[in-house]
């Protein structure tokens, strides 16, 4: 089988797929003692594109780019995955996912 490269990063690819290095998966992988995010709230998906405070900024712009395409907010991830809007998603994903290991790196050195 010959590997296609579709042009979604990996930082995407974990919000699409939920796989990755998001919290809900480590603990159910056992690699994680919680589930929690740094806000509280169990870390899924669900909670980094719609709710966690960590990417206000970044969610702030994914709806407007969203709205623009003329997709009501709030919308399914399956619709954000769709092809007028993934590119949104993704550098949603990619701002989001780098920001929070930034967070993580800054806490783990004090």
């Amino acid at each position: 089988m010959q590997r296609v490269n579709i042009g979604i990063s990996h930082n995407a690819a974990q919000i699409i797929t939920g796989h990755g290095r998001i919290k809900s998966t480590l603990h159910r992988l056992k690699l994680s003692e919680s589930d929690q995010c740094r806000c509280g709230q169990p870390d899924t998906v669900e909670h980094i594109v719609y709710d966690c405070k960590e990417g206000e900024v970044e969610r702030k712009e994914l709806q407007e780019k969203i709205s623009g395409e003329g997709v009501a907010w709030p919308c399914t991830l399956e619709e954000m995955a769709q092809e007028r809007t993934l590119g949104h998603l993704c550098k949603f994903a990619e701002a989001v996912i780098k920001k929070r290991e930034e967070i993580e790196r800054r806490q783990s050195n004090t």
